[in-house]
């Protein structure tokens, strides 16, 4: 069939000109100046229709023709397109390895494609977090761990009991969330999630080292955007109002340690208020808060810096020449840092006690290699591709087609590490 239909094409196709580029979608062709197309459109290609469960890799056979320059001949072949990964048992070629994971058992699913379900994604052993697709926050107090997430189905958080190997879920609130920030606190853990039902707003949880869970406030207007607990105590929360018509204003709110509201929210300053400022980042060191901005721009504009006490009173830092956006802080024994991204990578930038800038930004590493978001002491992850490792060791821990994201946090002697694809998550403890 395809080459009486080939056949019948040669006359009509020879003397065409295709005007398309060199890309990987079918020809466009024209007829030379003066001349008529008896043909002006290609024929529909023949499809093969899948029929799992005959034992043969069906696919669809496709007419195509290559792209080619001006004036040059454009050849066309048949193509064929997988329609299934796998029809019945799998061959011992067809493994877990080959999709990009540790090991484990690929199965075949019901409807002819790989399932990846039993493949081991981590190289030590980790905790499915079934229901929690989006990418869950995690804080510990001491040897008790907690996980939040939020959807449009509400809000779940999880607790690891110490020397438990499952997870207790737990439903904290109903309605739609959106962005959530955790932090353990002296008391307990603080929440602070953006909640959308016909408006915006900022809705602040204290969960007690028991397991209760009690709403402490809700803030109307507001977006939040990062929540750091001091040694003493006090919270701060940095909220961000506004919109990409009248521009974004960072705030901080101050909380005690039960989630209690100590200062209102309040403008960090006109340094911190732009059309591009929608988010930020703080840390506690040296006896209060440092807080930056971060813009939603690409990272075209500077981070602005600020101190806030306990109190939630600001004093302004002068501005910084470095660019960057999704801006985070650090701690380590050399100091403090501010890493932040800008075309080609990640960039980090050491500070002085008082927040000033100390020597040059260095660049991390490339663009396609990020920092996962990680607590004070907690080991540094670098996450790639499909992969993650800790920075002090050069094998990867973790292997997953599709890894989104990473949240590191430091859990007792040890660290937790949860991962996400979008779909399903998980927990990766590390002793």
């Amino acid at each position: 069939m395809g080459d009486a239909i080939n056949a019948k094409l040669r006359p009509v196709l020879r003397p065409l000109v295709v005007t398309c580029w060199f890309l990987s979608s079918l020809c466009l062709a024209q007829p030379r100046p003066g001349e008529a197309s008896a043909l002006p459109t290609m024929p529909r290609p023949a499809v093969t229709e899948a029929r799992c469960g005959n034992g043969v890799l069906d696919v669809r056979v496709e007419q195509r023709c290559a792209p080619c320059l001006v004036g040059l001949h454009c050849p066309c072949a048949e193509v064929r397109v997988p329609l299934e990964t796998c029809d019945g048992p799998l061959g011992p070629s067809m493994t877990c390895a080959q999709q990009g994971y540790f090991g484990g058992a690929l199965a075949c699913s019901k409807t002819c494609q790989f399932d990846p379900s039993g493949c081991q994604v981590a190289a030590r052993p980790s905790l499915a977090l079934p229901r929690f697709g989006p990418m869950p926050e995690g804080a510990s107090r001491g040897e008790l761990a907690v996980l939040v997430a939020g959807d449009p189905q509400g809000l779940r958080g999880a607790r690891l009991v110490p020397g438990a190997s499952k997870v207790e879920f737990t439903e904290l609130a109903s309605g739609s969330f959106g962005e959530v920030k955790l932090v353990a606190t002296a008391r307990g853990f603080l929440i602070t999630a953006l909640h959308q039902v016909g408006k915006v707003e900022a809705r602040l949880f204290f969960w007690s080292p028991e397991g209760k869970v009690t709403e402490k406030a809700s803030v109307s207007g507001f977006d939040p955007v990062a929540l750091v607990a001091s040694p003493e105590g006090p919270v701060v929360v940095l909220l961000s109002a506004g919109s990409n018509v009248t521009g974004y204003t960072l705030h901080a709110m101050m909380l005690d340690a039960q989630g209690e509201v100590l200062a209102a929210p309040r403008p960090l300053g006109p340094q911190f208020r732009s059309s591009f400022v929608g988010a930020g980042a703080a840390v506690w060191t040296s006896g209060r808060f440092l807080v930056a901005s971060s813009d939603r721009d690409g990272g075209q504009h500077p981070p602005a810096l600020a101190w806030v006490t306990t109190k939630g009173e600001v004093t302004a830092l002068p501005a910084l020449t470095t660019k960057g956006s999704d801006a985070r802080f650090s701690t380590s024994a050399e100091g403090l840092r501010l890493h932040f991204t800008r075309e080609p990578g990640r960039f980090e930038l050491r500070l002085d006690a008082q927040g000033a800038p100390r020597g040059e930004e260095r660049k991390l590493h490339g663009k396609d290699e990020w920092f996962a978001r990680s607590a004070d002491g907690a080991p540094t992850v670098v996450q790639a591709p499909g992969q993650a490792r800790f920075l002090s060791q050069p094998e990867p821990f973790l292997r997953m087609p599709g890894l989104r994201d990473l949240r590191v946090f430091a859990w007792g002697p040890g660290v937790g590490v949860v991962w996400s694809n979008g779909e399903e998550a998980g927990l990766l403890v590390q002793r």
